[in-house]
């Protein structure tokens, strides 16, 4: 580098220049002349670029002739400087007076204070790169024959190659992450905190990140030895477990954070083989697909993405930072837990002799359209280049692998935990030592350090963990947000539509009110937890464009201006509301605020008159007669809209006056949900004891239920705390009123129960229900326990292949004492004739059997319990669902390998049956599809003998 020295003179015309003295050869930053007119010339040459820019970046600001010219011409632009030199800063600043620099109108004044310019030094340019951006570099500091120009610009290109990267990032996922930070929060809640509660078996012991590159397979003995020795805990990340599994060694965690919602496919060999010992360690954003399909013990760990679990949690959290691989995460999280060294295995970061994975693990291939083994497909080989290896020759590598490296190197050197990379023939890793597995186990890992179940211990109730205080507060600003988006919309609209008759000081007046009005809004906890996060790059937007609007001097056309861009954030913010409020309100409200809710199909409410369940719409399915292009392309828009499949409520419906439905409770208070999908005002009568209250529901502009966000209809409270009857009656003409549910007070008293509802099998009779408790794992009859008590929500009507809940036995005859009880419901689908056929007369009741319906053992068969008990018993709501079936007892005539089933299905490209009463046969009976379900019959007081 140039040695260069710096000296002020003094122009023709009087004013202060600069000399550089480069190497002994003196030239001007400045005219000799004229420094002014020289300055307002170069701003004139730079004219069109700086009209179609907003912000203006100068690199190198001399005395500041050219930048004072720059705000007399353009006093509507923003403006920042980079000063390389400091000696020149001292000048600048020291001679200001004369020069009339106006420091006070720049946005930066950056002075380089190191030899070379960091990332760190422009990370002050980040939030400024939302503009129209446009650098002006002053053409003098191009002669200093200085390479800080040149380092100026690489550095400043990643600041915006990274800008662009986190906005890629966050307009991908940031939807995505606050989602999946809702959906998780409930189970979150239940489960333990990985860093804060299991930080004591992991603190000052090895531990080794197991990733999936080719070298892992090399290594698979030296693992088993280390697993069976406990002389170091093993971390799987990504699928490298699948290697591990396929040898029969089992991690002690497998880490997950990915917050795509195809990310629990990689469980998928874990579920299959039924394996469900390991713990998986997952980000609270993780995809909540992922949470919900394994079945293993979980732990969590908060991350930075997710602004939700640290505000619901009473314990204080340890923040894990986002990262471009799980493996830079599962660093950090180990580096938290203070670990006496971190071991990395399969950590290639490149290719090996072709191979892209471990044994054993599949590389999808897009040209093949299929997953087949750990070879690099013809993506993976495009733009290869070689780096170096951990032994100091060359390894070929790709740009992907790169990134990873570079992210990780980047981490590592925040580290002082030792990592030592064992990866043979991996690309060589900065921040770490390299050393091959079995010298280390030899020299380093020779003692047993793992705790067996380390993470059995219990976890804290989740009651006690929520901060209920918060809760209450994100609850009631979840409800005023609707009201307060509103607010803002009106005031701008009749803003706009008053300006041409408002004096100056009345604008103001205006502009004062709607600053307080969107401070309001924006200090609401659910608009910064749950919609800034997903709406972040617009606001930074929004704020780029009130740089502008604050530098305007019409007032009138400044009020234009900020409801454009208001308005369309406004806008932003309406459409992530719409999106995530139906969750937060169907979904992690209920879950959270632990009240008894009793949705429209729970069974314990008894409908009068014509009402129909109303479903989700089903799950979008590919068309059949798609080419393979089509379907690539079906596929990628799908993906783009990434739909939630959140529990949507179910609705029962009437279009009918005079329609009535009842139920009691027991309690002090009750709320009704519901909607009224007419454009007129909907009237109902409540009665609750003989006591007649009329209610008016409010048009909807919803059409259907999809986008529903769960809103209360009527509520009462301080009842007494006794038995209360309610009926409800629909008193409109024309009407469409959907009702979703009730909720009651929370306590262990308080049940609501069916107007035909028994609490002791001896009160029991002929049309009488009582409640009983079920679960079962997957394709396995499971407990029936709770005979009249309330244990848990109700099992859905739809039926699910791994329940955990209530439903009703129906009484429906009784012989000689015996009676017999038919479930109201498909307690389970998913499961085998056989299965259930095995545990017949297992129902874990004293003097009980269990059995299946008989259904007949032909079509015209009617000497069966289906015909007699529910096909002829219309009164009762059996929940006979399309596309659901029920196995019957019966095997069929002339075909003894098969039985009956009974239920309207889809098959072969057409429905079956015109309703649910529907005969058909199966041959398959160790078939368990979803449509294939489990109605028990119970005959208690069964006579033995």
């Amino acid at each position: 580098m140039s040695k260069i020295e710096f000296n002020l003179l003094e122009s023709r015309n009087g004013f202060p220049i600069i000399e550089a003295n480069v190497e002994g050869k003196p030239f001007l930053l400045h005219s000799k002349y004229d420094p002014i007119k020289e300055a307002e010339r170069f701003i004139d040459s730079w004219h069109e670029k700086i009209e179609a820019a907003d912000y203006i970046l100068f690199y190198g600001a001399g005395m500041g002739y050219h930048i004072k010219a720059f705000f007399e011409r353009y006093p509507e632009k923003i403006a920042s400087v980079y000063e390389p030199f400091e000696e020149i800063s001292y000048l600048t600043v020291q001679n200001k007076s004369v020069t009339k620099f106006p420091f006070s109108l720049l946005e930066h004044y950056v002075v380089q204070t190191e030899k070379q310019v960091t990332l760190q030094t422009l990370s002050v340019f980040n939030t400024d790169l939302n503009h129209k951006f446009e650098m002006i570099v002053l053409p003098s500091y191009g002669k200093l024959q200085d390479d800080r120009l040149k380092k100026f610009i690489d550095i400043f290109k990643k600041l915006v190659d990274t800008k662009k990267g986190n906005i890629a990032s966050a307009f991908a996922y940031s939807r995505r992450w606050t989602i999946n930070a809702l959906m998780n929060l409930p189970k979150t809640l239940e489960h333990p905190n990985f860093l804060v509660e299991k930080k004591q078996y992991f603190k000052g012991k090895p531990a080794i990140i197991v990733s999936a590159g080719p070298s892992l397979s090399e290594e698979i003995e030296n693992l088993r030895k280390i697993k069976i020795e406990g002389s170091a805990y093993i971390f799987a990340v990504g699928s490298a477990y699948k290697a591990l599994i396929k040898e029969d060694i089992y991690p002690d965690a497998i880490c997950t954070y990915d917050p795509q919602n195809h990310n629990y496919t990689i469980f998928n060999e874990l579920v299959e083989n039924k394996i469900d010992t390991i713990p998986m360690i997952y980000g609270t954003t993780v995809g909540f697909e992922t949470v919900d399909y394994y079945k293993g013990p979980k732990l969590y760990f908060p991350v930075s993405q997710d602004k939700l679990t640290v505000h619901f949690h009473n314990d204080p959290q340890v923040i894990v930072y986002d990262a471009t691989t799980i493996a830079i995460v599962t660093l950090q999280l180990l580096n938290l837990l203070e670990v006496s060294k971190v071991i990395l295995v399969g950590q290639n970061l490149a290719l090996k002799k072709d191979k892209y994975y471990a044994e054993g693990i599949k590389r999808y291939d897009e040209k093949k359209k299929e997953a087949s083994d750990n070879t690099a497909n013809e993506k993976d080989l495009e733009q290869t280049f070689e780096v170096e290896d951990v032994h100091g020759g060359m390894v070929l590598t790709n740009d992907e692998f790169r990134r990873m490296k570079n992210d990780m190197e980047n981490y590592l050197s925040l580290m002082e935990i030792p990592v030592i990379n064992t990866t043979n023939g991996g690309a060589a890793i900065k921040g770490t030592i390299f050393k091959p597995l079995n010298e280390l186990m030899k020299e380093e890992l020779n003692a047993k350090v793992v705790v067996e179940d380390w993470w059995k211990n219990e976890s804290k109730n989740s009651s006690d963990v929520l901060n209920k205080s918060f809760l209450r507060k994100y609850r009631k600003a979840f409800e005023s947000f609707e009201q307060q988006d509103n607010e803002l919309q009106k005031f701008l609209t009749e803003f706009n539509q008053a300006l041409p008759t408002l004096e100056d000081n009345q604008i103001q007046r205006k502009l004062e009110k709607f600053d307080e009005l969107f401070q309001k809004f924006h200090s609401n906890e659910f608009y910064l937890t749950t919609i800034f996060p997903i709406v972040q790059l617009a606001f930074e937007k929004l704020k780029s464009e009130n740089q502008l609007i604050v530098a305007m001097a019409n007032l009138k056309k400044k009020v234009q201006k900020i409801s454009e861009v208001y308005t369309s954030y406004l806008q932003q913010c309406r459409q992530k509301y719409l999106d995530v409020a139906p969750i937060v309100s169907n979904y992690t409200l209920l879950e959270l605020c632990k009240e008894k809710n009793y949705v429209a199909t729970s069974g314990v409410f008894h409908y009068e008159g014509e009402w129909n369940k109303r479903f989700p719409p089903e799950k979008e399915t590919m068309p059949e007669d798609l080419t393979e292009e089509e379907q690539e392309a079906w596929q990628k828009q799908k993906k783009l809209e990434d739909k939630i499949d959140f529990p949507i409520p179910l609705f029962v419906d009437t279009k009918q006056k005079g329609a009535k439905l009842q139920f009691r409770f027991k309690g002090t208070r009750l709320s009704l949900f519901g909607l009224n999908l007419t454009n007129q005002i909907l009237k109902l009568n409540i009665q609750i004891d003989n006591k007649n209250r009329i209610i008016t529901i409010g048009e909807n502009e919803l059409e259907t239920t999809e986008g529903y966000i769960r809103k209360g209809i009527f509520s009462v409270v301080n009842l007494k705390n006794t038995i209360h009857h309610v009926t409800i009656e629909v008193l409109s003409d024309n009407p469409n009123f959907l009702f979703e549910g009730i909720e009651i007070d929370d306590s262990s008293s308080s049940r609501a129960y069916h107007i035909h509802e028994v609490e002791r099998v001896e009160e029991l009779e002929v049309g009488k229900r009582i409640r009983c408790h079920y679960r079962a794992p997957y394709n396995t009859v499971g407990e029936f326990i709770g005979l009249g008590d309330e244990k848990a929500s109700f099992l859905p009507v739809e039926a699910c292949a791994e329940p955990e809940g209530d439903f009703y036995f129906i009484m429906v005859d009784e012989i000689d004492g015996e009676k017999k009880l038919i479930a109201d419901r498909n307690v389970q689908n998913e499961i085998s004739w056989l299965n259930i056929a095995k545990r017949i007369n297992n129902c874990h009741l004293e003097d009980c059997l269990m059995t299946l319906p008989s259904g007949g053992i032909n079509a015209d068969d009617r000497k069966n319990d289906w015909f007699k008990f529910i096909e002829s018993n219309a009164k009762i709501d059996w929940n006979l669902i399309d596309g659901l079936t029920s196995w019957c007892i019966d095997r069929v005539e002339n075909k003894k390998e098969s039985v009956a089933i009974r239920g309207r299905y889809y098959g072969a490209g057409q429905w079956w049956g015109n309703s649910g009463h529907y005969w058909h046969v199966s041959g398959n009976l160790s078939n368990h599809w979803p449509s294939n379900g489990f109605r028990p019959i119970f005959i208690l007081n069964k006579k033995k003998g």
